[in-house]
């Protein structure tokens, strides 16, 4: 959560707000903020036909008296920002990946342990190297492979010879 420093329409220029990044529209449920020394407590937030539905608690109606409720609507046409009383909603967007990156996630990929205990990931399959104890893929490109945390794979050693491929470990029971 971060204060800030924004406009809100004509009427409530360079007012703070306080600002909450979410992922989903469900993670304003229950959520509270203070503004102009009132308290508000956000009890639901609810996307219906393109519309979000926030249902608010402790707000001052038109005639001046505090009421319990009150339900407002937005279109969720092109929303990624939404403020009301104080608070800047902001819907964080699902990262994209690259062609590249894709591509990359796409190649068969080798895991094999080396005799030090690290573990690397290759992407052509390697042989073992007794003599240097390490694994060696048919490549000329120095990029050919990468370290990856240890605690992985624990059953993957050195002393088994195998390089084991993505789909090969995709096929395995999958235990907690």
């Amino acid at each position: 959560m971060q204060k800030g420093n924004g406009v809100k329409g004509k009427y409530m220029e360079n007012m703070d707000y306080t600002i909450k990044n979410i992922d989903k529209l469900e993670d304003l449920k229950d959520f509270e903020w203070e503004y102009k020394n009132k308290k508000f407590l956000l009890l639901d937030a609810v996307a219906f036909d393109d519309m979000l539905t926030l249902v608010e608690k402790n707000y001052i109606d038109a005639d001046g008296y505090m009421s319990e409720k009150r339900y407002r609507s937005f279109s969720l046409k092109n929303l990624t920002e939404l403020e009301f009383f104080g608070l800047k909603v902001v819907l964080n967007e699902k990262p994209k990946l690259s062609k590249e990156d894709k591509e990359f996630l796409e190649k068969e990929m080798y895991f094999a342990r080396e005799r030090n205990g690290t573990l690397y990931v290759y992407f052509e399959k390697p042989v073992q190297v007794l003599e240097d104890g390490q694994w060696e893929a048919n490549t000329f490109n120095t990029f050919d492979c990468f370290p990856i945390d240890e605690e992985k794979f624990p059953f993957i050693t050195w002393k088994s010879g195998k390089a084991w491929s993505k789909a090969e470990l995709m096929e395995l029971e999958v235990i907690e």
